[in-house]
């Protein structure tokens, strides 16, 4: 069953936020780092290296740099990602349709 995922990442000054159907948090990830890189010409100072860097941060397979579940809250998770051109805040929820 696939669900509503909506991310909202916080990067360089700019608030951007999307939306992915996916069948897990782990899966939407996946989706997300798909999509944004439909969406990259529309994030300033977002270019293919520091995209690659996001995505290799959360899509690997180190556990300080995966989603955390926010504690005392109900599918809602954050993530940072350092790269070299930034720090990136994703807040990811899953999302009532």
């Amino acid at each position: 069953m696939t669900e509503l995922y909506t991310f909202i990442m916080e990067f360089r000054g700019g608030t951007y936020t999307s939306q992915v159907k996916a069948s897990s948090i782990e899966d939407s990830l996946q989706q997300w780092t798909k999509k944004l890189k439909l969406e990259m010409s529309q994030i300033t100072f977002l270019g293919s290296t520091t995209l690659s860097e996001i995505e290799k941060h959360i899509l690997g397979t180190d556990p300080e740099e995966q989603p955390i579940a926010l504690m005392g809250l109900t599918n809602i998770w954050f993530l940072s990602v350092y790269t070299n051109n930034g720090k990136a805040a994703i807040n990811i929820i899953k999302t009532a349709q």
